[in-house]
């Protein structure tokens, strides 16, 4: 656990960012790792609202209505450097304005 009474530097918020993130995010994800490993050429994809549902449906033993904005109201997607952590080089996907497809990880092996 980092030492909270020094003040971080802008990389070692990144690095941190993922420590306080709900198990049950973490949890989710490696469910869907193995789930979906292999699933593209490139890595594994795993698809936000994918990650959501089944974090909700772990904590709240049932889908939630307002799960997307929980979600990222309470930055429980912030999991990327804890799976960096372990090895992983994880990349958020998200369109732009001029783009149309789900947000998703891709996670490739290091």
């Amino acid at each position: 656990m980092p030492d909270l009474t020094v003040a971080f530097s802008p990389n070692k918020v990144k690095e941190f960012a993922g420590l306080f993130a709900k198990p049950e995010v973490i949890q989710a994800v490696n469910e869907l790792l193995i789930q979906h490993h292999g699933s593209s050429t490139h890595g594994t994809i795993i698809k936000i609202n994918d990650v959501i549902k089944r974090a909700t449906k772990l904590i709240y033993g049932e889908d939630s209505g307002d799960a997307m904005t929980q979600a990222f109201d309470r930055k429980w997607l912030n999991i990327e450097g804890v799976f960096r952590q372990q090895g992983w080089v994880v990349t958020y996907h998200a369109p732009s304005w001029d783009e149309n497809f789900e947000p998703y990880f891709e996670f490739k092996e290091a």
